[in-house]
């Protein structure tokens, strides 16, 4: 049965769609620019024309023509954009087609610049205050919000964050740097200037891989040649950065101060910082050193270029002490270069940090206990008495053989100089380099990573801004202990007590025995067990030891400041209330009258002072 399909359903209109009707849409065509043409001139030649039109520094090649007269060649003023609306000024130049002449036309029209020249990008107000902003280390986020309450245009923070790196690119140069453009900046600052505070690189060193035109150089004879780094170690550099004053500081002492610190550079470079402390303990650095590694050789680059340095500069240089942690690289560099028998110092600090580490070698109980004698043993004011008293501690706690076993392997063999006594008014600890490591990254790279490109240009400023807090008198280099009013004040009240001291002459010397704590006189026994070291127990050492202070004079010689004694005091603070209070009593120094604080009445009680009752009244 055939079906047939002759009703269809209509396609859905809606009522608006019933009602619109089709307009066809015409687009306007942009009016063209009519212009007044004038010919100004006749070249014989392309090039005389052209030469003519690129002297006039004005015009910008738009676009080409054909005609029957010959080529045409528009150009168009470069001070308007060339996507947008034209300046009505304009040349063309003819080349004409029956001949080699070339005719320049000009329009009538004159310059006109006015609405053409759009501004884009941030203005130079906007730009001149994010300068100040940035030498302030002010972050972009911030400077963003300090811009819109000045009401400063900006569109976004990243029209700052642009701007700053196009501003670091022209200061620093690029960021990414190579080992040749590294070598370029160290020779173009290689120079020693003739100003103090001129920073420059005193000494660099740069290998590529197996490239034998970079060996390093050293002398045949020179007895560290083997410690030189290995050419199939990679690709390495080295620089030391400094000023002639900074390097002056190093011959006003005998010791020297070494350390890296990690986190300034972005490529991962480690810094190497050195120098020394004064009778202060104030640490003065010598110079920053930026190498590719931390091993012998980058330690032997810089205290042989701190050495020849200084002999270029007419100065020499006396090292006999080194401060330093258990860095094998630095001991080693330090007797290749200065000699072997040397003091080496083990920074306290270090040695303490370790030692509490591995407290879980012994009981529980003793932890407490042995930390207060090692505390007491760190203490000991020379090498006899330091020796004495390590084996009583051996002894003493020989059941704890793991724990024992550490400190014999580390910190009583090759690492013992760790006790104050080892180098008297030489600090037993390397905090005053560790905070200038803490000062380099939070005052001049605002603990931010920088690329080598711009820490190269950092060090350089550094250097001067140190060198020049020496020249204007803000720092100084203390060569003898400064006595503070607290110093004086305790050395005043000492001297006034009713102590008595015990004096005998030994050659040049006169010793004074002085009493501890509370104790009124000092026995000739404590005086023996203190000298003859009579103790044979640790817990004995603790006790006689710090019986008696013995404090030592030049015999008859006024200057009772290079006195020694063996108070703790004194080994830390290279000054202490002994030597003061037994100079006062000698009649060798006079306190100040601050010192004197003798209280005026009867000392005020605590709490909130009663207040006066009002006028008239009876209480």
């Amino acid at each position: 049965m055939a079906s047939s399909l002759t009703n269809t359903i209509p396609i859905y209109q809606t009522d608006s769609e019933e009602e619109e009707v089709p307009i066809a849409v015409q687009v306007q065509r942009k009016k063209k620019r009519e212009r007044n043409w004038n010919m100004e001139k006749v070249y014989k030649s392309k090039k005389d024309a052209i030469d003519c039109v690129n002297s006039e520094n004005t015009w910008s090649l738009h676009y080409k023509n054909e005609t029957i007269e010959g080529n045409k060649e528009y150009y168009r003023c470069n001070q308007a954009k060339l996507r947008g609306d034209q300046c009505p000024a304009s040349i063309y130049l003819l080349f004409d087609s029956t001949n080699e002449d070339v005719i320049l036309f000009r329009t009538e029209e004159s310059h006109d610049h006015a609405g053409l020249i759009k501004k884009y990008g941030l203005s130079d107000e906007a730009k001149e205050e994010i300068k100040k902003l940035h030498d302030l280390r002010v972050k972009p986020k911030k400077m963003l919000a300090i811009l819109r309450e000045k009401g400063i245009a900006i569109k976004d923070k990243s029209q700052i964050t642009n701007y700053l790196k196009k501003l670091n690119d022209s200061k620093y140069g690029r960021t990414k740097i190579s080992l040749g453009q590294f070598e370029q900046l160290c020779l173009d600052n290689n120079q020693i200037p003739d100003d103090e505070d001129k920073g420059f690189v005193a000494a660099y060193y740069v290998f590529y891989d197996n490239d034998d035109d970079n060996d390093e150089e050293v002398d045949d004879d020179d007895d560290i040649s083997e410690t030189v780094l290995d050419e199939n170690d990679g690709k390495k550099y080295r620089a030391f950065f400094t000023t002639k004053r900074l390097l002056r500081l190093a011959t006003k002492s005998s010791k020297i101060h070494a350390d890296a610190t990690y986190k300034v550079v972005y490529e991962g470079s480690p810094v190497l910082m050195n120098g020394t402390t004064d009778l202060d303990r104030h640490f003065h650095s010598f110079g920053i050193s930026v190498c590719s590694n931390e091993k012998t050789a980058d330690f032997i680059f810089i205290f042989k270029t701190l050495v020849e340095t200084l002999e270029k500069i007419g100065e020499k240089i006396s090292i006999d002490t080194l401060i330093a942690d258990a860095s094998l690289a630095i001991r080693n560099t330090f007797n290749a270069v200065f000699g072997e028998g040397l003091i080496i110092i083990m920074c306290w600090a270090h040695v303490r940090r370790n030692i509490v580490k591995h407290l879980y070698l012994v009981n529980e109980t003793l932890k407490e206990e042995i930390m207060e004698d090692i505390d007491t043993l760190q203490l000991s004011s020379s090498e006899e008495v330091f020796e004495k008293a390590k084996d009583l501690f051996i002894k003493k706690y020989k059941k704890q053989t793991e724990f024992i076993s550490y400190m014999k392997d580390m910190w009583f063999s090759s690492h013992r100089h760790w006790y104050e006594g080892v180098a008297l008014s030489t600090p037993s600890h390397n905090n005053g380099l560790e905070s200038h490591n803490l000062v380099v990254k939070k005052e001049e790279t605002f603990r931010e990573r920088m690329p080598l490109s711009r820490f190269f240009h950092q060090c350089i400023s550094s250097v001067e801004k140190w060198s020049q807090q020496y020249a204007k008198n803000d720092r100084k280099f203390i060569e003898s202990p400064t006595i503070n009013l607290e110093h004086w004040t305790n050395g005043y009240h000492w001297a006034k007590s009713n102590k008595e001291v015990f004096t005998k002459s030994n050659g040049d010397l006169v010793e004074y025995y002085c009493p501890v704590g509370e104790n009124i006189k000092v026995t000739e026994d404590e005086v023996k067990n203190v000298k003859e070291m009579r103790w044979n127990t640790f817990d004995q050492f603790k006790r006689r030891a710090s019986s008696v202070w013995i404090v030592v004079f030049p015999n008859g010689d006024q200057k009772w400041q290079e006195g020694k004694c063996t108070c703790p005091c004194f080994l830390k603070k290279y000054m202490c209330k002994h030597i003061i209070g037994l100079a006062i009593r000698l009649k060798l120094a006079k306190p100040p009258p601050a010192a004197k604080d003798v209280p005026i009445g009867e000392k005020r009680r605590r709490g909130r002072p009663r207040k006066s009752t009002k006028a008239l009244l009876i209480d």
